[in-house]
């Protein structure tokens, strides 16, 4: 396994002839970064070049998306969508419309209509920005905002809906009708654990109670 430096984001996606387990080890800086992917195929871990990007609010889950993996990240003091792509285990960054994150609750990366999408949580709104087209640094979004029940907050983004929780409740707010309802399932797991990871940093783990899917961070 590689070397943690100080804290680690990791994705997993295919290159179009095998899976890969993309993992971002840094420090402080982004000086002391390694990028490792693992290519189950061969059985390895190797290092390629390290990336420009700075992950250090990142929340370390990546989103794939057409044989490339997607992070929130930082260039410089420009908040950027950072993308490694799987073929040839390359970076590169996209613009993007967030341009003060400050204030909100929680700033992560999801796929929303098949798409890598970023969302902002500000009280009882989430402000949504969906990637539609992207060429070389630019990109094209679509950028809406959905008024949410007060004290509700979203623990999983689905194709087409949201899936919100509100006093130990399932909401669903689907974006085709834009409207709630409930949302009952059967053997639902531990409520009251997925809000105490929730208050606990928004840890995005607490979205992974509801899936058979892990990724996060480590730190």
């Amino acid at each position: 396994m590689p070397r943690i430096l100080y804290k680690k984001i990791w994705g997993i996606g295919f290159d179009g002839t095998t899976f890969k387990v993309v993992h971002i080890s840094f420090g402080n800086t982004n000086q002391m970064s390694q990028v490792s992917v693992f290519t189950p195929t061969k059985n390895r871990w190797h290092l390629v070049r390290p990336s420009p990007h700075d992950y250090s609010f990142s929340s370390g889950h990546g989103v794939y998306f057409k044989q490339s993996i997607y992070w929130i990240a930082k260039d410089g003091e420009e908040e950027i969508l950072s993308v490694f792509h799987l073929p040839t285990e390359t970076f590169t960054r996209v613009q993007t419309p967030c341009h003060e994150t400050r204030g909100a609750g929680r700033v992560d990366i999801c796929l929303l209509k098949g798409r890598p999408a970023i969302f902002m949580y500000v009280d009882s709104m989430l402000k949504i920005h969906l990637l539609l087209d992207e060429n070389d640094d630019r990109a094209s979004w679509s950028n809406f905002e959905i008024k949410i029940p007060k004290d509700s907050f979203p623990i999983k983004f689905l194709k087409n809906d949201i899936l919100l929780l509100k006093n130990e409740k399932l909401i669903l707010y689907n974006l085709e009708s834009k409207g709630f309802e409930p949302y009952d399932v059967a053997n639902m797991p531990n409520i009251r654990q997925a809000t105490s990871l929730w208050k606990r940093e928004s840890n995005p783990q607490a979205t992974l109670l509801f899936e058979g899917v892990s990724a996060g961070s480590e730190g």
